[in-house]
């Protein structure tokens, strides 16, 4: 499909338009896993320093999926992005960044005696993690050269931030306790969750007069993806009396801002369907979580608030197929991760299936 067809394609994604299948993307491989090229340096390494990544070390990675998207030309747009595996505003917050070489799982570490003594957002000039987010960035840039865009990657929200620097039991406990002081918290992340996304996209080329998010959806106007996990900490009410103020924000900075959810956390769906700026919601249907009988009110209840709806499994064809019926094409992307291309192949010969 030529990339003019595949605009005209997004572009009836957002405005909810009337087509005769959804938008499909096929995943043949997973961003969020640590680069070969940074595991085999790091080795047994516990701690990574923002040194350990090299960035153009990483480039015959991106080199090589960017190849392997060519054989399964779905409806969306390969994106290269610095790798996801990185933590990287927990980072930038100052977290210790651990690594375990057995498990290949990158996690950040609070910092003891954080808050209040630290309650100013850190400065970006200077900041290691920063500079090394913003060198990886420009590196893509560098090698892609107008063949495929450079995004933003998958950026933690600012209750994720505030989680990672101070550890879940104390912010359960400030929601109670010190509900001030957790207010400020989360000023502070989201001001600086802004100022990074905002450097990001300023050095960012436009794609096809457009740029494509770390779900491969191509948007007329700054286009980004941004979660909050750590919601399912809260209830619906503390979620929406602390949070959604700090993510109305985003959404309101960025035209074209959507969000990650898994499918265990859909309880905030409600708040957030009425911040008329959130531009779309990405699901996230965890094979241990909800069935998809269970998700679908929530599912429909997207659609219902006229928000486009990026619905991401492991392929599996019923599932697969179900969705597709199910769902109201309008809005609508379903997005396989594949373990082969015949699986991909055939997520894609099942476009429009139901309907």
């Amino acid at each position: 499909m030529q990339a003019d067809e595949r605009t005209r394609r997004h572009h009836a994604f957002w405005q909810r338009s009337a087509v005769e299948s959804p938008l499909v993307a096929v995943w043949s491989t997973v961003d969020y896993c640590m680069p070969p090229e940074v595991s085999t340096r790091i080795g047994q390494k516990h701690e990574i320093e923002p040194d350990d990544v090299i960035a153009e070390e990483l480039l015959g990675w991106y080199e090589r999926q960017f190849e392997e998207s060519q054989d399964l030309p779905d409806d969306a747009f390969w994106v290269a992005a610095p790798p996801g595996a990185i933590p990287w505003m927990e980072a930038i917050l100052g977290c210790p960044i651990r690594y375990d070489a057995v498990g290949g799982s990158v996690w950040s570490e609070p910092v003891p005696g954080a808050w209040p003594e630290r309650a100013e957002s850190p400065t970006l000039e200077g900041n290691r993690w920063f500079g090394k987010l913003m060198e990886c960035t420009d590196a893509l840039i560098c090698a892609s050269g107008g063949r495929f865009p450079v995004g933003v990657p998958l950026l933690r929200g600012p209750l994720d931030m505030l989680v990672a620097l101070l550890g879940a039991e104390r912010v359960c406990l400030d929601v109670h306790d010190f509900p001030g002081r957790l207010v400020e918290g989360l000023e502070v992340c989201t001001a600086l969750w802004i100022r990074v996304v905002e450097a990001l996209l300023a050095r960012t080329p436009r794609f096809h007069n457009g740029y494509v998010n770390r779900m491969r959806i191509w948007s007329p106007g700054a286009g980004v993806l941004f979660q909050e996990d750590m919601s399912v900490l809260l209830s619906p009410m503390a979620y929406a009396r602390f949070v959604l103020p700090a993510d109305t924000r985003i959404c309101e900075r960025f035209p074209y801002a959507m969000i990650h959810l898994h499918s265990a956390g859909l309880h905030i769906v409600e708040a957030l369907l009425g911040v008329q700026p959130l531009a779309g919601v990405q699901v996230v249907m965890d094979e241990m979580g909800p069935s998809l009988q269970e998700l679908l009110p929530s599912l429909v209840a997207v659609q219902s608030a006229n928000k486009p709806l990026v619905v991401y499994q492991e392929y599996e064809p019923r599932s697969f197929t179900e969705l597709l019926a199910r769902l109201d094409p309008r809005g609508l992307c379903v997005t396989a991760h594949v373990m082969s291309r015949r699986e991909g192949r055939e997520a894609l010969r099942l476009r429009g299936a139901g309907r």
